[in-house]
């Protein structure tokens, strides 16, 4: 690892982000001080919840500061430790933002609203195509439904989930392997390209899960 290269938000995304609004520099490789290690990230997971992330307003994480590394999940593997329960080559997931499932919302939340079977139960995890709405978002025009079928509509985070996490993933291992869950992935090569894999994901133009593979 030659260069630390981070890609920054340098200007709060007024509406669709634009490529301006990021910059890409290159820093000196940090050595890791007593009790800490530095981690060399080789993939980097694209997510909804990132644009939010980008607002300044109040919402269930704090606004990406400015000029500062764009906040996301990475695997990679430990480059220099001063910690010995971390040694040099050791795999690790670091969780440094909390996503939820990809929600739709607009006119997808819409027409689920319409087809809800009686006592429904909605679990509200995103509202991706609104995320780009400068002054406020749209809303769901069909929400009397819930009314007409008595039914609930609920916000999911997985962050709430954090105490599960290992079980969980424990869980879909087995079933990956069991051949019972299917990963679909769509991987875009260096971190060269993350405002255009990220504005990938924000148009629906992915294929299966956004991951940028940095490494």
């Amino acid at each position: 690892m030659s260069a630390n290269r981070q890609f920054l938000l340098c200007r709060h995304p007024q509406g669709e982000p634009v490529s301006s609004d990021f910059v890409l520099v290159g820093t000196a490789i940090p050595s890791p001080e007593t009790g800490s290690f530095v981690v060399r990230n080789h993939f980097v997971s694209l997510d909804p919840a990132q644009r939010g992330y980008m607002d300044d307003v109040p919402s269930y994480m704090p606004p990406m500061p400015l000029c500062a590394a764009v906040t996301a999940t990475t695997v990679g593997r430990v480059h220099a430790s001063a910690n010995p329960e971390f040694v040099d080559g050791e795999t690790l997931a670091a969780e440094i933002s909390a996503a939820a499932p990809k929600g739709v919302g607009g006119n997808v939340l819409d027409a689920a609203l319409m087809n809800l079977g009686m006592r429904a139960g909605v679990l509200l995890c995103g509202l991706i195509s609104e995320y780009n709405t400068p002054d406020s978002k749209g809303g769901a025009a069909n929400i009397w439904q819930l009314i007409v079928k008595r039914a609930t509509m609920t916000g999911f985070l997985i962050a709430d989930y954090a105490p599960r996490f290992s079980e969980g993933g424990a869980w879909v291992s087995a079933r990956i392997g069991e051949g019972r869950i299917r990963i679909d992935e769509d991987i875009v090569e260096g971190i060269k390209n993350a405002y255009a894999a990220f504005m990938q994901l924000l148009s629906g133009a992915n294929s299966g899960k956004l991951i940028l593979r940095l490494a």
